[in-house]
């Protein structure tokens, strides 16, 4: 490391910090949560038209009902996570 300091002073560049560091980790956590906000999403849909196919049939909803409260609440997880 204190090669590499020493190296990169004698060349001009300038090491990167902590602040840099940071919105690295900012950039590629914004993208990572808009990529499973979109994948969460599509699985949101999905599972809406399962219980519409289901609603009205004879039978037990639990199934589908517990199966699209499930994937809501992973929805809603990511984009909380998003917008905070």
């Amino acid at each position: 490391m204190v090669e590499r300091a020493a190296r990169s002073r004698a060349l001009g560049e300038r090491e990167p910090g902590l602040a840099d560091v940071g919105l690295a980790v900012d950039d590629e956590l914004r993208a990572r949560l808009g990529e499973e906000l979109a994948v969460s999403l599509r699985a949101l849909r999905r599972q809406t038209r399962a219980y519409e196919e289901k609603r009205w049939s004879p039978g037990k909803l639990t199934t589908v009902s517990d199966a699209l409260w499930r994937v809501s609440e992973g929805y809603l997880d990511v984009l909380d996570a998003q917008t905070s």
